[in-house]
């Protein structure tokens, strides 16, 4: 890894190669960031039609701490000096097509976009170096968003007019303009980046962690706890539970988080009777998004960004 190398070229003045020893010279800032797979509870989608991918519930998500060099200050520090064509940074990971004539992976992002301006070019997750499995040596993470928005194996950042051509960027991991109705009028290739949009920002959400299932709870009152997060841009001001089914609901009571972008610990009291018991969660933001009560309505054929109101049932 001593090796290592970011290319930074493009539409500037001059190309740039910068070791991780270069990197670590460089001021260093932390975030903590939910990180989130796009495709996370892609298998409650299966309620109307089994989406593409992997059938991921609630698992593909942590909280975490990163540690590295703020983008905008390290472009700066770069003195690259893009042209004024340049509209859109493409960021390259080392990882490489399964096939000769496959896409590599590459994702892009508007310069202007505000979301870059807490970006940070990352050498360490959790005080530690960023394993390979997790997308090290260098990786960049943009807090708030998804996480094939935050490139694994970092190699180069480069300056277009236009953003990339890779088939990651056109058509995977996207959500189309206009949710289809009916799963046979969108397949799974028709994306465009006309006719869809990036899975970027995180989707308001909030999941319950306990009581579960195979805790094996019994009748009575129960503190129900959880994490709401979304894309960092909005606090989240309510988390509503209940342990009814919906009849009923009570506020929780919200931990001050770490972050914009962390979880946001939450706990509510509640009651389990013998039988069946369907606990239930939703958040909502200080901008009025909050959580659909029924998530296949944002069905589409690539399952991502699932965020529907949160059922659990548990059997005492």
């Amino acid at each position: 890894m001593k090796n290592w190398t970011l290319d930074v070229g493009g539409l500037v003045q001059r190309d740039r190669k910068v070791s991780i020893a270069d990197l670590q010279k460089m001021a260093q800032e932390k975030r903590v960031s939910v990180l989130q797979c796009a495709g996370n509870g892609r298998s409650f989608f299966a309620q109307k039609q089994k989406a593409v991918g992997g059938q991921w519930k609630n698992g593909g998500m942590a909280n975490l701490e990163w540690e590295g060099v703020p983008l905008r200050h390290f472009l700066e520090e770069m003195k690259v000096l893009p042209a004024a064509s340049a509209q859109w940074l493409t960021a390259q990971g080392f990882d490489q097509p399964v096939t000769p004539e496959g896409s590599g992976f590459s994702k892009s992002y508007r310069l202007a976009d505000a979301a870059l301006d807490h970006a940070i070019i990352a050498l360490k997750m959790n005080g530690e170096p960023i394993p390979a499995a997790h997308g090290g040596p260098v990786r960049l993470i943009i807090p708030g968003c998804y996480g094939n928005m935050c490139m694994k194996m970092l190699t180069g950042l480069t300056l277009m007019p236009e953003q990339s051509v890779s088939f990651y960027q056109r058509v995977g991991y996207r959500m189309p303009n206009e949710l289809p109705a009916d799963p046979q009028t969108f397949k799974a290739d028709d994306y465009t980046i006309f006719n869809s949009k990036p899975t970027y920002g995180h989707v308001i959400k909030s999941v319950i962690f306990s009581p579960l299932p195979e805790d094996k709870p019994t009748a009575g009152n129960v503190e129900i706890t959880g994490v709401a997060f979304n894309d960092g841009t909005a606090a989240i001001t309510s988390v509503e539970v209940s342990s009814d089914g919906g009849q009923t609901w009570t506020k929780a009571e919200i931990k001050p988080p770490a972050s914009p972008w962390a979880w946001h610990h939450w706990t509510a009291k509640g009651s389990l009777k013998r039988g069946s018991n369907m606990l239930m969660c939703r958040a909502t933001d200080a901008l009025g998004r909050t959580q659909p009560i029924e998530g296949i309505s944002r069905w589409q054929p690539r399952g991502y960004e699932w965020n529907g109101v949160e059922r659990l049932q548990i059997d005492v």
